[in-house]
């Protein structure tokens, strides 16, 4: 669905709020029921890995 395009009323509507937003009970439900806005994290990758990865390229050997 592209949001943009859509008339204000409809995206309200769609997400069942209002142009004041969420009330407190509301926002605490749909916590609840849907879980925290969050992103999920990312496996962090080690320096030294990130440096190995780099001679993996026969590329790299030629320039070297």
């Amino acid at each position: 669905m592209n949001w943009y395009q859509i008339k204000t009323e409809e995206v309200l509507a769609a997400l069942k709020t209002d142009a004041h937003g969420l009330s407190s009970e509301e926002a605490v439900r749909r916590v609840a029921e849907y879980g925290p806005n969050r992103l999920a994290e990312e496996e962090r990758i080690k320096r030294l890995k990130i440096i190995l990865h780099q001679f993996t390229s026969p590329l790299i050997y030629i320039l070297l």
